[in-house]
């Protein structure tokens, strides 16, 4: 399904794969592990899947820890085909335990680093814009990803990130400018959803693939195929 090439930031991609390590020889199967400290992750899937169609569809989860996006695309679909890809295998290994099946697999590798052989219907990413490179702009890590996403999902892409519009600042973090996000995402489509609506320091965005419309209503075609 995936092969390898070599595109992305590599020294920080170690430094990363330190820091997550670190996590989990501390903390273990826990969302610490993952650098989440305060339960959301619930939150941030809801506003991950809010509005796309979840049944029969096939959901690559880019830098997906334990995978545990599961336990809401089971709560929203009966069947659906997922594959998560991390950095860490220790993760890898627990996401298999956890969700593994005929239809949930998981690989490891860096996302700009892989080849895949199969477009996906959604590619999604949580918490993967977080980390303040030092050999790549993070704005460019940030468009390339969302392009080759962009380019392997036929339905829409959505990811969050850390705001700029922050009260504090931690070192080796990054805080995206949400202009700068929408941006980025005009460049791939017209049909962009943004929320800052849901926790004050974070939002996310979604990139719909679908931004077709008619000349005489200027309504994009997939708002009214959805109302």
């Amino acid at each position: 399904m995936v092969g390898n090439s070599k595109d992305g930031p590599q020294n920080d991609l170690r430094k990363l794969e330190d820091l997550y390590r670190t996590r989990w020889q501390r903390h273990g199967l826990s969302p610490q592990s993952l650098g989440w400290t305060k339960g959301k992750q619930g939150v941030r899937f809801d506003v991950l899947l809010s509005d796309l169609s979840c049944e029969g569809r096939a959901f690559l989860d880019v830098g997906c820890g334990f995978g545990d996006l599961n336990l809401v695309l089971k709560e929203r679909a009966n069947h659906y085909e997922y594959l998560g890809l991390d950095l860490m295998p220790e993760f890898l290994d627990e996401g298999r335990k956890l969700y593994g099946s005929e239809s949930v697999a998981f690989a490891l590798g860096d996302f700009l680093s892989i080849e895949f052989a199969r477009p996906f219907d959604y590619a999604l990413a949580s918490g993967i814009f977080a980390f303040e490179l030092t050999e790549m702009d993070n704005y460019t890590y940030i468009e390339r990803t969302l392009g080759k996403m962009f380019a392997l999902s036929t339905e829409a892409v959505s990811a969050d990130f850390l705001s700029d519009k922050v009260n504090f600042r931690r070192d080796q973090t990054f805080y995206a400018n949400p202009g700068r996000i929408l941006d980025i995402a005009f460049g791939l489509t017209r049909n962009v959803r943004l929320r800052h609506d849901y926790m004050p320091f974070e939002f996310a965005v979604t990139l719909f693939k679908d931004d077709s419309f008619m000349e005489q209503d200027t309504v994009f075609n997939r708002y009214k195929n959805a109302r």
